[in-house]
């Protein structure tokens, strides 16, 4: 299954560094259960909700950044 998940704001910061850094705690973080996901998982992140993920994170997973404004929304 593919699984996309829309991320915005500086209050999901923490949750979504857990979710793809963070101890398997899928009890606190349900979205942690993507990791065993056998489709493709699409993180759509706004430049607050990313403010604590490593670069290394991203690299390690083969992760493409792009950086877009979005605008009348």
């Amino acid at each position: 299954a593919n699984v996309v998940f829309l991320i915005a704001g500086a209050d999901k910061a923490k949750a979504f560094r857990e979710t793809v850094e963070g101890e398997f705690e899928p009890e606190v973080y349900p979205s942690q259960l993507v990791r065993f996901a056998k489709g493709k998982v699409l993180f759509l992140v706004d430049e607050a909700a990313a403010q604590l993920i490593s670069p290394k994170t991203i690299k390690a997973n083969g992760s493409e950044i792009q950086n877009q404004k979005v605008t009348g929304i």
